[in-house]
């Protein structure tokens, strides 16, 4: 602009404070990120979305469950397309409602302290309480499997699960799936 006196300098100038301005708004986008990032005291691969819920319930259930929760919901947002991520969002936000997330605390509690002591009794309640608490939730989001890009996450989640949980949780998660599948549809007479 000052080797070409013929320049609109004016014009120049307006071009120059908009990309200034593009700048800007994308760095403070960005330092907005880093905060939501460090104000969270989860990983910084979780979704913002998704990281309520997982914080709300950190250090309530063993390590092990909570690092396959934090795993698993890493993996269902990368499965998830729009429409998806919508839903487990809404989900999410759902279960970590203040009338929900108590018993969704018990349940993640309940379920890490599962083992070979764990009696047949002891076991069916938690999966009929988890059942009876949290069906209804469950169903009115279960279009986000329908939404996932699941070719072989399938076996990549039971491997996962296989290789994490103990012999007597995985008999607890059988049971819940089955009972979700068993459930009449809403409107079923």
């Amino acid at each position: 602009m000052l080797e070409d006196a013929t320049a609109d300098a004016p014009e120049m100038l307006e071009q120059l404070d908009t990309e200034l301005t593009t700048e800007i708004e994308r760095l403070c986008s960005r330092r907005t990120l880093v905060a939501q990032l460090r104000a969270q005291p989860m990983s910084p691969d979780l979704p913002l979305e998704l990281a309520p819920l997982l914080a709300a319930v950190m250090g309530q259930s063993s390590s092990n469950i909570e690092r396959m929760d934090r795993d698993q919901t890493v993996l269902l947002a990368h499965l998830a397309d729009r429409d998806g991520m919508a839903s487990l969002t809404a989900l999410y936000e759902r279960l970590s409602h203040p009338e929900l997330l108590p018993s969704l605390i018990e349940s993640t509690s309940a379920f890490s302290r599962l083992g070979e002591h764990t009696t047949d009794d002891e076991l069916d309640t938690l999966v009929t309480h988890f059942v009876d608490t949290f069906a209804t939730v469950i169903e009115a989001h279960s279009d986000i499997s329908a939404s996932l890009d699941s070719r072989g996450a399938t076996g990549l989640f039971d491997e996962y699960t296989a290789t994490t949980l103990n012999a007597t949780q995985r008999r607890a998660l059988v049971a819940t799936v089955e009972r979700l599948e068993a459930r009449e549809p809403r409107g079923a007479n």
